[in-house]
C-alpha cells in the first residue's frame, strides 16, 4: 500500500466532507446519518487506510463495506448513498472526477477499481 499525499488520503479528504456537510444546512437526522456512514467506514478501512490516497481505494474494498449493510435492500442503499454524498465532495476537493466500477477495457475480464479523470471543464 502506498503512502499518499497528506491532500489526498482517505481520512483527511473524508473528514472534510463530512465537516462541509455538518456546516451546511441540512437536517439532523441527515447530518446524523453521515456521521454515521463516516465512522463506521474510517473505521472499516482502519489507521491504514485513512492514510492512502483516494486514489487506490478500490471498488471491491468499497463493496465489501457496503455489505455489512446488507440486511434489507433500503439499509443498504441508505449506507451506499451516504458514501457516495462522501466521495462526490471529496472528489470536488482535488478537482478531480471519482468514477467507481468502471471497466478498465471492454475486451478484457471485467475488473473494477476507483480512478481518477481530469475534468474537462
Amino acid at each position: 500500500m502506498n503512502k499518499s499525499n497528506k491532500s489526498d488520503s482517505i481520512g483527511l479528504l473524508f473528514q472534510q466532507a463530512l465537516n462541509k456537510k455538518l456546516e451546511s444546512d441540512l437536517s439532523k437526522h441527515h447530518k446524523n446519518n453521515l456521521r454515521y456512514a463516516f465512522n463506521h467506514f474510517m473505521e472499516f478501512i482502519g489507521a491504514e487506510g485513512r492514510k492512502m490516497s483516494i486514489r487506490e481505494l478500490t471498488t471491491s474494498r468499497i463493496e465489501e463495506f457496503l455489505q455489512l449493510f446488507g440486511s434489507s435492500a433500503t439499509y443498504y442503499m441508505n449506507r451506499r448513498r451516504e458514501l457516495n454524498i462522501l466521495f462526490n465532495l471529496a472528489s470536488r476537493m482535488i478537482d478531480e472526477d471519482l468514477l467507481a466500477a468502471k471497466e478498465q477495457n471492454p475486451g478484457e475480464s471485467k475488473q473494477h477499481s476507483i480512478w481518477l479523470t481530469k475534468k474537462n471543464s
